[in-house]
């Protein structure tokens, strides 16, 4: 489909939830070429691509919409987050990462944000407290060497992996370390059992029936993995409810 200004490929009224989609090959002039996530608004368990617009070519979130368990690759940018919950999410391939330009910029929790292309701006450009980054692997983004695109700005970190190091004075258990994943530049985003992401994440309320991407428990171990993916050991027995 192709539109403009807002929301153009799926657009759904407040309390509504999009599961199981495939949302791709949309257009828009503004704002969520794929999909516009509002308030009271869910998007679950879809694959979101190849989407474009001129800010979130993906999706546009907004007023405490929830983006949660999906795939969002190869848009013209992957988000543009005007408050709202990132959850569970690999965002892999986008042309652009993420842009957020308000006074928060959202919430993203256990995502695994990597090898996208240009500007990768978690945050905004002002120096306001814009957002809060969680359990998450932010990694091998922007062009030429692997971490010089990356702004953050206003953000606070907790328990995840990036660089280049983060400065916020609330930031806690960041790791500038190489994650460590299976197969980053073959698109295998699991973790190695290296990986310094193992078992280093904050548990939250959220996760007690979720599932990885792969669809095991969300915490194998002793807590809960950095990223999408939980680590399995060889031999661990796997429980299938």
């Amino acid at each position: 489909y192709a539109g403009s200004g807002y929301n153009t490929g799926v657009s759904v009224g407040e309390g509504s939830t999009v599961r199981n989609c495939l949302i791709a090959y949309n257009s828009g002039g503004n704002y969520g070429g794929g999909a516009g996530c509002g308030r009271g608004r869910v998007f679950t368990n879809c694959v979101i691509r190849n989407n474009s617009a001129a800010n979130g070519g993906g999706v546009y979130i907004t007023g405490g919409g929830l983006l949660a368990d999906c795939l969002v690759t190869s848009n013209s940018t992957s988000l543009f987050v005007q408050d709202g919950t990132v959850r569970n999410c690999l965002i892999a391939y986008n042309d652009g990462g993420i842009w957020a330009n308000a006074v928060h910029g959202g919430y993203y929790q256990n995502c695994t944000i990597v090898n996208n292309k240009g500007r990768l701006t978690v945050g905004q450009s002002r120096n306001v407290l814009t957002g809060y980054v969680e359990n998450c692997i932010l990694y091998y983004n922007g062009t030429g060497a692997n971490y010089g695109t990356t702004e953050y700005c206003g953000i606070v970190f907790t328990n995840s992996c990036t660089c280049p190091a983060t400065s916020g004075a609330d930031d806690v258990n960041v790791i500038t370390n190489e994650p460590r994943l299976a197969g980053a530049s073959a698109g295998d985003f699991r973790l190695r059992g290296s990986s310094p992401c193992i078992n280093a994440g904050v548990w939250r309320a959220w996760m007690t029936h979720a599932r990885d991407r792969d669809g095991r428990e969300r915490v194998i171990g002793a807590a809960v993995d950095l990223g999408v993916y939980e680590y399995m050991p060889q031999g661990t027995a796997l429980l299938v409810r």
